[in-house]
């Protein structure tokens, strides 16, 4: 009962944002396969883990408020039905962390060959009449400004989310 409460929680918050339980379970380090039975309430949680999901949250909208408030909501909602923290805590932070790197770096890398899919395309496809040398640079340059400027926003939420998540474990 406990557990459903808190999936009920999670979900109308992700909804309420707009995200999908894919994009959060990519943000928070987690698969969509937990995010879904945590929402589903057929599956037990760390704190730790709600505080993952709520760095994440406040960071995608920061009216939520702090995180430890949204996770204190959290918890509020589990009650007995939270699961204890693991004795191994350190170890499955820096394998999330080896994975959650992984991931945006292979995010990163089909980005790339996509802009140079689309670049090569209108250089050299069937419609390369349509554009002039100039308007090809003028292109290119744009695709890369929008490129480096996602990959810097990623990496500034990346390191936001590590400080709250920081926070978060000192905080206990």
């Amino acid at each position: 009962m406990r557990l459903e409460r808190l999936g009920t929680l999670l979900a109308t918050t992700r909804r309420a944002i707009g995200l999908t339980q894919e994009e959060l379970a990519l943000r928070a380090g987690l698969s969509r396969v937990q995010v879904a039975r945590l929402e589903a309430g057929t599956r037990r949680t760390r704190r730790s883990t709600l505080t993952r999901i709520a760095a994440a949250l406040v960071v995608e909208v920061p009216k939520l408020g702090p995180v430890e408030r949204l996770v204190a909501d959290f918890v509020d909602e589990a009650g007995p039905a939270l699961a204890e923290e693991s004795q191994h805590a350190e170890r499955v932070a820096r394998r999330r962390g080896r994975r959650t790197d992984a991931a945006y770096r292979e995010l990163e890398r089909t980005e790339e060959q996509g802009l140079f899919r689309w670049l090569y395309e209108r250089r050299y496809g069937q419609d390369r009449w349509k554009y002039t040398e100039e308007q090809l640079d003028d292109l290119a340059a744009e695709m890369w400004g929008y490129f480096y400027e996602r990959q810097a926003a990623r990496k500034a939420q990346r390191r936001e989310i590590d400080g709250l998540q920081r926070r978060g474990r000192s905080a206990r």
